[in-house]
């Protein structure tokens, strides 16, 4: 059902009833609001720094530089991972959210065990998997 949803697996271990599974999909025009380094999305960064310097004759100074647009060619990229736990009369279930910025920096990470996802899971799974009796 996870590969039906456009997840990838990633390990499965029957002996413990573990199921590890991912997708991800491309943030087109992301940003993090809250790194002033974006101008807020204004596509413009400044790195770098001044520094002058004296110790008898000589003064130095260095600027690092400006990049425009996005980065070193990496496109922002959201990744949900899920990860059931499965026993004779329980399926549990976690599920988390990352994105990462154009430089493949960790800008976002939150849970998202919500109660639509796993009321979608629920639905989904009771309606392919064969009746038990068993409740999830």
């Amino acid at each position: 059902m996870l590969t039906e949803w456009g997840f990838t697996l990633n390990s499965t271990d029957t002996s413990l009833g573990l199921i590890s599974a991912s997708r991800e999909r491309p943030l087109h025009g992301y940003y993090d609001p809250y790194d002033d380094a974006y101008s807020y999305g204004r596509g413009m960064r400044l790195f770098g720094g001044v520094g002058i310097g004296h110790g008898g004759s000589g003064v130095g100074f260095g600027i690092g530089g400006i990049g425009y647009g996005g980065g070193v060619g990496q496109q922002p990229v959201e990744v949900e991972r899920v990860s059931l736990l499965v026993d004779d009369a329980h399926i549990r279930i976690s599920r988390d959210i990352r994105r990462f910025d154009h430089w493949g920096d960790l800008r976002e990470s939150y849970s998202a065990s919500n109660d639509d996802f796993c009321q979608r899971f629920q639905t989904s799974f009771t309606q392919t998997a064969p009746a038990t009796g068993r409740p999830l």
